[in-house]
């Protein structure tokens, strides 16, 4: 075997065995990526919630206001649901990301043709 063929049979070897190492790295850093988006969002998600009870305190929220620019304003909703009583449409609940139970809420009511009906404003409960 001359020594150009060994060296590059020894780097071939020596790289098969660091493949797993570098996946695993690899998998690392994009769980690592996957983790500060997730924080950003969350982040971001309460910012809008603390505005949106600044905006109830403030009067600010009017019934007639459309869901979407609700959602544009306020951002996602924690939880969507169907609605059937006292008129058909959904609700959406905001809270802080990470509070889930001792948390403000605030219960937004929309109606089929996604216009605001109601709020409801839930405080947090007191330890």
């Amino acid at each position: 075997m001359s020594r150009k063929s060994f060296i590059i049979s020894f780097f071939l070897i020596l790289g098969a065995g660091c493949t797993p190492r570098i996946e695993g790295l690899l998998t690392l850093k994009r769980v690592a990526a996957s983790q500060k988006q997730i924080d950003r969002y969350l982040n971001r998600q309460d910012k809008l919630f603390a505005r949106l009870l600044r905006d109830l305190e403030r009067e600010k929220i009017k019934p007639g206001l459309s869901r979407r620019h609700f959602i544009g304003r306020y951002g996602d909703p924690v939880v969507t649901k169907e609605i059937s009583e006292p008129f058909s449409g959904t609700a959406d609940l905001y809270r802080f990301s990470t509070q889930y139970f001792n948390s403000e809420k605030v219960y937004a009511y929309f109606d089929e043709s996604e216009k605001l009906v109601s709020w409801e404003y839930s405080p947090r409960l007191s330890p």
